[in-house]
């Protein structure tokens, strides 16, 4: 088994080079080594071309395991954090490689109180164990009504429905990127057209080649895709998920990609958010959002990546989590993120609005930014290059911390210096409010 499968958020390679039913099967098998409690587990898979086979020995494992497999299929990976409270389950599993290209594919694992499991931490419990013999299972097939809407789904969209608080019409084009999102719009879509809402479906039909743009919700052939839409359709606003619908990036009228900050800052103002958890990454932006709000609000920081922010909102009970890579984490889903809630909560807010997003956003103040500078390292050389740049800003930054890699804070900007989780590359980004600051700082690392 390939141990690189076994990544720090998860557990993700290429199939089936990397990762195949063999290794999912000896993961499965080895499940009450990382879910401690017998009883029911949610399984469930998105529109990948591999999922469904992988799918297959995932429960024959789990059930050889001793476990209960809670079998909701096609699904989206927030649609395990709402069943495992819903059924009462000792954990998830969810095979994904969220937004990742189509040949990927992976596990993402969840415990009862619906933390993520590290795939490092798994590895580790389950590396001694003894091979077993791969066992060939009945592979669940590709039948026409496997990527259509289900019961499951169903019952997850009433639940949604509930937050649904629209003040007047709008037209929204949502891009479901040809992953799981669509079946659960399908069914918001008739909702919201009740209330007089236009909600535009496009690339709703799943498909594992992903034709349309790719699972990437930040990829430039995906917003300029939609930034057409939304001028050709005059629309208010257009929302774009990822592959297993747990991420949601914005755009406005004129289809310019709202950060995630800017983001934030709409919702903080209709919501009256108290306390929320922003990435290393988004520090400096969501504090400078926060100082024209009326009121304070908590800002605590956390280190990038979705394992890190679900487990510190569940654990410090915040209201909001948001993250650059377009995830949004509310308390009242389980301290757990999803894309189609934020694009809910989305909605709301903008209707709430006088005046069109952009003009929204033009009365905030502006963040500039260099794009993200990336150095390739050997592996275990991280760390030293750190310190070379973390020598150079010490010097002059008015303060730093250590949260996730080197932070560093100057009168108008910011600089984050991390080593990646999944690749031997050291991320560095600069962001400020001052163009003239950024670039000086830029100019220091040459």
């Amino acid at each position: 088994m390939d141990q690189s499968i076994f990544r720090l958020y998860d557990i993700r390679g290429k199939y089936p080079k990397e990762l195949d039913e063999k290794s999912v099967f000896f993961i499965a098998l080895n499940s009450k080594k990382f879910f401690p409690k017998r009883g029911k587990i949610i399984v469930g898979h998105d529109a990948r071309l591999s999922s469904p086979k992988l799918y297959s020995v995932l429960v024959s494992g789990l059930e050889k395991s001793g476990f209960e497999p809670i079998k909701i299929g096609f699904s989206t990976s927030p649609m395990m954090a709402f069943f495992i409270r819903e059924l009462k389950a000792k954990g998830a599993v969810m095979i994904t490689a969220s937004h990742n290209p189509k040949e990927y594919n992976g596990l993402g694992i969840y415990n009862e109180k619906g933390k993520a499991i590290s795939g490092r931490r798994i590895y580790e419990k389950i590396k001694e164990a003894s091979a077993t013999k791969y066992e060939i299972v009945r592979i669940y097939e590709n039948k026409k009504n496997d990527f259509k809407a289900t019961n499951f789904h169903k019952q997850y969209a009433n639940f949604l429905k509930n937050f649904i608080n629209a003040k007047k019409q709008l037209k929204v084009i949502v891009d479901c990127s040809n992953g799981s999102a669509g079946p659960v719009w399908k069914i918001l879509k008739e909702y919201y057209q009740k209330l007089g809402i236009k909600i535009v479906l496009k690339n709703n039909k799943p498909n594992g080649n992903f034709p349309a743009h790719g699972p990437n919700p930040l990829a430039k052939k995906a917003i300029n895709n939609v930034k057409k839409e939304v001028l050709k359709q005059k629309a208010d606003a257009g929302v774009i998920f990822d592959g297993d619908g747990d991420r949601a990036v914005f755009l406005d009228e004129n289809g310019n990609e709202i950060s995630s900050y800017y983001a934030w800052r709409l919702l903080a103002l209709s919501q009256r958010i108290k306390k929320t958890i922003a990435s290393v990454t988004e520090e400096f932006e969501i504090k400078i959002m926060s100082e024209t709000l009326s009121y304070k609000p908590n800002i605590l920081i956390s280190p990038v990546g979705h394992l890190f922010l679900i487990n510190k909102m569940i654990e410090t009970k915040s209201d909001l989590g948001v993250e650059s890579s377009g995830h949004y984490y509310f308390k009242d889903f389980f301290h757990s993120d999803s894309g189609i809630l934020a694009a809910i909560k989305f909605i709301n807010s903008l209707s709430a609005l006088p005046y069109q997003l952009s003009s929204y956003i033009s009365m905030l103040p502006k963040i500039f930014y260099i794009p993200e500078i990336v150095v390739k390292t050997k592996k275990g050389d991280e760390n030293r290059i750190i310190e070379k740049f973390e020598k150079i800003f010490s010097k002059l930054s008015l303060s730093s911390n250590k949260i996730d890699g080197a932070s560093f804070f100057f009168k108008n900007s910011f600089v984050n210096i991390r080593p990646s989780n999944t690749e031997d590359i050291v991320r560095i980004n600069i962001v400020g409010t001052d163009k003239k600051e950024i670039e000086r700082l830029r100019n220091l690392m040459k």
